[in-house]
């Protein structure tokens, strides 16, 4: 065992939906419902490796997953959180690959109208326009074969090419999704580590809709969309997400 390794004790997971957990498979070990409930849903206990792992589904968007972040960092005291999710492809990634990432922006949040010097997506307590992730826990991830990525993160779901291209030209976004930013901004202000863990399922153009439906029912069958090339296609990301998760809490056990 290395010594210099960090030791993470109990674990926070945030996912927008069921069909998210779903792919973890054994990832985060054997998750079960508890009497625990958070905004009507039901909090997921497991254990693995040593950790106690706690797990929230949030919905889309970024007020829930704010919330859920905060619960499982104020009630049962974790240590990391990890964020698992579909995202949509901006620029230098693929369907079916996932990424581990490295900063992210909240492109809705925008105060420069009240103060010119804070750019459009800048906290001031943050002093930057990028939101870091654990640059630890990213590292785990990039060992694991992950490739970072820069976030785009807010509360829309990206299907037309124009604003696909301003995310690029603006902040060089990679990839996008609606649950990110809240993610990494709630951890960060708590002094709680994140790791942001995203499965590419579309191209954040006028595809999305059908590319997004196809890779729901790749691994659930439950929208009438996809095709055994598209589901071997998001098996890709699936399998490189479960290795790099476990690898991690090995590593931190």
């Amino acid at each position: 065992m290395d010594d210099n390794a960090i030791r993470i004790k109990d674990i926070g997971v945030v996912i927008a939906m069921q069909e998210e957990l779903a792919l973890m498979g054994g990832a985060l070990g054997d998750v079960k419902e508890s009497r625990d409930t958070h905004c009507s849903r039901p909090v997921l206990h497991s254990s693995k490796c040593g950790h106690g792992i706690y797990v929230a589904t949030c919905g889309a968007g970024e007020l829930g997953a704010a919330a859920a972040t905060q619960m499982l960092i104020e009630r049962y005291g974790v240590d990391l959180i990890i964020n698992i999710g579909y995202v949509g492809a901006l620029s230098g990634f693929n369907a079916g690959e996932c990424a581990v990432v490295e900063k992210v922006v909240h492109y809705d949040y925008d105060i420069s109208g009240l103060q010119p010097e804070n750019a459009p997506g800048m906290y001031t307590e943050i002093g930057e326009v990028f939101i870091r992730c654990d640059s630890d826990m990213v590292e785990y991830a990039v060992q694991c074969g992950l490739r970072k990525a820069t976030l785009a993160s807010g509360d829309k779901f990206i299907s037309d090419s124009g604003k696909k291209a301003s995310l690029i030209g603006t902040y060089h976004a990679e990839i996008c999704d609606m649950e990110g930013a809240a993610v990494a901004l709630t951890s960060h202000r708590n002094g709680v580590r994140c790791v942001l863990f995203k499965i590419v399922s579309d191209n954040a153009d006028e595809s999305s809709y059908g590319d997004f439906c196809a890779t729901l029912n790749s691994q659930t069958q439950s929208i009438s969309f996809g095709s055994p090339e598209w589901k071997a296609l998001i098996d890709k990301g699936v399998v490189q997400a479960r290795k790099a998760i476990d690898a991690l809490l090995r590593a931190t056990e």
